[in-house]
């Protein structure tokens, strides 16, 4: 479900997204050549979670980053056993939107998130608009307050890289440059209530990179959040919306 923000016109994308180096493994997310953005359903982490009168098991970084999707021009769908996720790409005055619609043939619990891979350039600034706590889930576990402006390897510990969950409403962030250009990522904090940060300083990517990831539900693993009755369901007649908006600021 790899996309380029460039290909579909959206000013200097190409130079915010890390462009992935080799092939992709269609087997193994973090074996593969990391890059671009890609979109984690119905997990994040490999887990296994009630269905029926037994189990579905699902990959690391879910089922739709290796998945052939169909369409054409903005639109596109990708299907995962029974449940369609459709991805719209279109232009407003100020930058590109992206609307998403997600159906299933039954009724099952679901977790979703953008994984787009921005270039992590020296002197990059994480805007969050507030200090406020954030959660730490990898590598280890921690709670903390994260400033309003960071610079992205104070969120580091170690080479390992380090995966934060926001745990107060947010609705945007910003990417900045040493030259005060940026990147705002804002979406539907409504049906996205939470965004989490992966900060890569080049241990899976070929590169640093930042991943600012709005979310369904603040839980990597599906089955986590479905034991703290914190995940959405979709089903028919249950359909889940939602939308996020890239802008470049000077």
């Amino acid at each position: 479900s790899r996309i380029c923000l460039g290909c579909v016109g959206f000013g200097g994308a190409e130079e915010w997204l890390h462009q992935p180096v080799g092939e992709r493994t269609p087997t193994d997310f973090t074996a593969t050549s990391l890059g671009g953005w890609d979109e984690m359903l119905p997990t994040i982490d490999a887990c296994r979670v009630p269905r029926g009168n037994g189990f579905e098991e699902w990959g690391d970084h879910g089922e739709a980053w290796n998945r052939r999707w169909a369409g054409d021009g903005g639109s596109h769908a990708v299907e995962v056993d029974g449940m369609t996720l459709r991805r719209r790409i279109h232009h407003d005055s100020t930058g590109a939107r992206l609307d998403y619609s997600l159906t299933s043939d039954e009724v099952r619990p679901v977790q979703w998130a953008a994984h787009p891979q921005f270039i992590w350039t020296p002197g990059t600034i994480i805007e969050l608009g507030a200090a406020a706590p954030w959660r730490r889930v990898y590598p280890t576990d921690m709670t903390r307050v994260i400033e309003a402006d960071n610079d992205p390897a104070a969120l580091l510990d170690s080479l390992a890289g380090a995966k934060w969950w926001s745990t107060t409403p947010i609705d945007r962030i910003v990417l900045r440059r040493p030259d005060r250009t940026g990147l705002r990522v804002s979406w539907d904090a409504v049906s996205l209530p939470c965004v989490a940060l992966w900060i890569d300083p080049g241990t899976f990517a070929s590169a640093p990179v930042i991943a600012i990831e709005p979310a369904l539900t603040p839980y990597d693993s599906l089955a986590d959040a479905v034991e703290a009755g914190a995940a959405p369901t979709v089903g028919p007649g249950r359909p889940l919306s939602w939308w996020l908006h890239l802008e470049e600021i000077g």
